[in-house]
């Protein structure tokens, strides 16, 4: 009950835009779920993604990539941290108004310029250490952009004066990746065809 308190507490007063929900997850994909793109699995097959947001404790709700089966989800949160309980998984009634942007850390202010980029997740650790104001930890919905085949779902702190950062957990072992050019998730009132 304290974690649904937390979660609710820590979005109170984030604007976003779009249709989205956010599911529990229990290991299997739900129909309505937006994916995240292609990723390759240990085995080296090329399996989908999902967005996936996890709670860490003292930190915030964070944002990773979701594979069918797996009972829990690696985050970027000043190293990587493994999220096993309280899982959440992005959905949408209509997951065709749900498209990738390209962008840098350098053009992300024009590029999601009156456009909807989906909000993910919330590091509050900022909130408190730097005395930011309420909504500065906002955290988008991104993803790697060096290879196509193999996205890694991530967070853009969003909310940064300073230039952007794109971060995502690379492994298990503590190792995260941290990138000035990738993908933003954005969302249209108007189905997009690709």
């Amino acid at each position: 009950m304290k974690c649904v308190v937390v979660f609710f507490s820590l979005l109170v007063g984030i604007k976003s835009c779009g249709d989205f929900y956010w599911r529990d997850y229990t290991g299997n994909i739900p129909i309505d779920a937006v994916e995240g793109g292609p990723y390759y699995s240990t085995s080296g097959e090329i399996t989908r993604s999902y967005i996936g947001q996890g709670y860490v404790h003292g930190f915030g709700l964070m944002i990773g990539r979701i594979t069918a089966g797996n009972p829990y989800i690696n985050v970027a949160c000043y190293g990587v941290k493994t999220v096993t309980e309280n899982i959440k998984i992005l959905c949408a009634q209509d997951k065709s108004k749900y498209y990738w942007v390209s962008t840098t850390s350098a053009t992300y202010a024009k590029d999601t310029l009156n456009k909807c980029p989906v909000l993910g997740g919330y590091d509050y650790t900022l909130l408190e250490t730097a005395n930011l104001t309420d909504g500065d930890g906002k955290l988008v919905v991104g993803r790697s952009s060096a290879d196509p085949n193999n996205n890694n779902i991530g967070d853009i702190a969003a909310y940064s004066s300073q230039p952007l950062f794109y971060y995502a957990p690379l492994n298990s072992d503590d190792d995260q990746v941290t990138t000035t050019n990738f993908q933003v998730l954005m969302y249209s009132d108007y189905p997009i065809l690709l």
